[in-house]
């Protein structure tokens, strides 16, 4: 991983906190990303979100950064699924990836992440990928 908030331990250290804080005390553990986003980097030409689930932080972030390319990840395409359809319905779209993260090795491919306008919200066709060769979704 690359970028601001892993650069050093502090901000991925304040990040850990934060996230703990809220899911322990009921906040709103997305407006704790989304807000922990803009603090490390307001306006970022891309943004991952690793192990999406559902996508409900995937469409915030999809708002607050509209020009920003927005990629998801998450090891099931079924969720991969319910993503693409929140994201269409807030005129949305994102590049969506199946991959198991913890046994990623390597990068996502950022020098062919789609612009934000051209990014699809098609789901990648169920399956079960290998942690060493993710399945990306970009038609």
């Amino acid at each position: 991983m690359r970028g601001p908030l892993y650069a050093a331990a502090a901000p991925l250290a304040q990040r850990t906190r934060s996230l703990h804080r809220a899911k322990t005390t009921g906040a709103d553990a997305t407006a704790t990303i989304t807000i922990l986003a803009a603090a490390t980097n307001p306006l970022p030409n891309r943004v991952a979100d690793i192990g999406c689930g559902r996508g409900t932080t995937t469409v915030a972030l999809a708002r607050q950064y509209p020009s920003a390319a927005i990629v998801a990840v998450d090891q099931s395409p079924a969720l991969l699924a319910v993503v693409a359809d929140r994201l269409r319905a807030q005129n949305h779209e994102a590049l969506l990836v199946s991959a198991d993260f913890t046994g990623f090795e390597g990068s996502l491919p950022t020098s062919t992440w789609p612009s934000r306008r051209s990014a699809s919200t098609t789901p990648p066709t169920p399956s079960r990928p290998s942690p060493r060769s993710p399945v990306t979704s970009s038609t």
